[in-house]
């Protein structure tokens, strides 16, 4: 009668244990995902009627938001590199000034206020978040064995690329 009270229970046990296994290749889709939707919104932001920039703004707030979950679960990985810890700390202190600047964009659509959070937001993810995201989704992904499985480039807004974005 005692062996078959301990079988179920480590089946049940080893049930936990693969369930708690982070889903590093979801992860990194998702939040794929959810930085190019963040992109879209950034590269149109500026000109758009006042009703589609609220839709839009809204849609990437959705999404930005989305983000540290994804970063909760990268951060699970267990072998990670002193330089995919250093990205995710970096992450964890400036990842709130895009979904703040975006709901600002939300909460005052004026062009000017647009504007400057646009910029304020590319100037955060064109000089922190998206290079945090080129050490840590390579790491995550190496750590889990997903490296081929996954997209690993990180998409980057127009900002990024035009030169209207200035890292120290």
């Amino acid at each position: 009668m005692g062996t078959a009270l301990a079988s179920p229970a480590s089946h049940l046990y080893s049930a936990k244990r693969q369930t708690a296994t982070p889903d590093i290749a979801g992860a990194i889709t998702q939040w794929n995902l959810d930085v190019q939707t963040v992109n879209t919104f950034l590269n149109h932001a500026i000109g758009q009627s006042q009703m589609d920039l609220l839709i839009a703004a809204r849609n990437a707030l959705n999404f930005a938001s989305d983000e540290p979950n994804e970063l909760m679960i990268l951060a699970m990985s267990q072998g990670l590199a002193d330089n995919a810890l250093a990205a995710i700390q970096d992450l964890m202190n400036v990842f709130g000034n895009v979904p703040t600047a975006i709901q600002s964009v939300i909460d005052n659509p004026d062009a000017g206020n647009v504007a400057t959070q646009v910029g304020v937001i590319n100037q955060v993810r064109c000089c922190n978040v998206l290079p945090d995201l080129n050490v840590l989704w390579t790491a995550a992904a190496a750590d889990a064995g997903v490296v081929g499985q996954v997209n690993l480039v990180v998409p980057l807004p127009n900002a990024c690329n035009d030169g209207s974005v200035v890292c120290p």
